[in-house]
């Protein structure tokens, strides 16, 4: 769900029009997934582990778990937000645009996190708590809704890219939308397959 979250982003962004508050939307929405990356090839390539071992027992153990709790950190993002904030009424530099359009493109990707985890929930107030919310909904076990849940992102992906098109005329969001347009269309595939039972 990465790429929607950044979609998401984005078509906040698109409103100010600045390079700016375009990257710190993109990253932002990267942000709370972005550990995975290092954790899968470190532990796959360096380590010999497959993705069985990976997703039930080293996403869970030091420091990858760590990790993810500060990156999944809502309040912290709630805080970097209101830095940002502040600053923007004491200067016009780019970075306070960066940090806000960042911080909340990474609350709302926390938010849906929290909202579409069911046995894989993050802990998303630390520091404060280690409490992980169940959520009834799963954006990929299908005992939670998982399949009716990858149509939704798939057709909201399909949404995103073409609204995105029209909204940015520059490379790097129109590069990325024709990524996140392939996206969908693979998503929207995997599902149709566990949809009428050939895969899965």
């Amino acid at each position: 769900m990465t790429q929607s979250h950044i979609a998401i982003g984005l078509l906040i962004a698109a409103k100010s029009g600045r390079r700016a508050a375009i990257t710190g939307a993109i990253l932002g929405g990267i942000a709370p997934d972005f550990m995975m990356v290092p954790m899968v090839l470190i532990s796959s390539f360096v380590l010999g582990q497959d993705m069985g071992q990976i997703w039930s027992t080293t996403y869970y153990g030091v420091p990858w778990w760590n990790i993810d709790q500060i990156a999944n950190s809502g309040p912290l993002y709630a805080l970097l937000a209101g830095v940002a904030a502040l600053a923007m009424r004491q200067t016009q530099h780019w970075w306070p645009r960066f940090l806000l359009a960042f911080s909340i493109t990474a609350l709302l990707h926390v938010g849906f996190d929290f909202l579409t985890h069911a046995t894989d929930g993050h802990i998303h107030f630390w520091p404060f708590s280690d409490f992980v919310f169940a959520s009834p909904v799963s954006y990929w076990e299908s005992a939670h809704h998982g399949r009716l849940f990858g149509w939704i992102e798939a057709l909201s992906g399909l949404i995103a890219a073409a609204v995105l098109w029209r909204l940015y005329a520059g490379w790097l969001v129109r590069t990325f939308t024709v990524i996140l347009g392939l996206l969908s269309v693979l998503g929207a595939t995997v599902s149709a397959l566990l949809t009428f039972g050939v895969w899965g």
